[in-house]
């Protein structure tokens, strides 16, 4: 087997290639704890603060369908409920609640799922 080393991956007019159907992440977003700065993302067009706690990732390509599967962790593991609310082919909300309140955190998200 030989091995493939490449910058870049384009079609031949130039455009991004596309991920439709495939298995890899199709989104993923690193926000900061106030909800209204993405550290680094894919596929994401915006980042919305609802509320304490609650920060909605709006992504730039939508997904199929609301089922997919996203997922997210905290870099502080002293909140013991975090989950993932409110999908839509274009959006989710995450939500970080320390057991009497929601709280702002920073968070990490990623997602699984096919594109439209």
């Amino acid at each position: 087997m030989g091995t493939l080393k490449v910058g870049t991956i384009e079609k031949a007019n130039g455009d991004p290639v596309s991920l439709t159907k495939q298995e890899g992440v199709k989104a993923w977003a690193n926000t900061n704890a106030a909800g209204v700065a993405i550290n680094g993302s894919f596929n994401v067009s915006s980042l919305e603060d609802v509320g304490t706690g609650k920060q909605v990732i709006h992504v730039i390509n939508s997904f199929e369908n609301a089922n997919y599967a996203p997922l997210m962790t905290l870099l502080d593991d002293n909140r013991p409920e975090t989950w993932i609310s409110a999908q839509t082919t274009s959006s989710y909300r995450t939500n970080v609640y320390s057991g009497s309140a929601y709280v702002d955190e920073p968070v990490s998200s990623a997602v699984h799922g096919d594109l439209a």
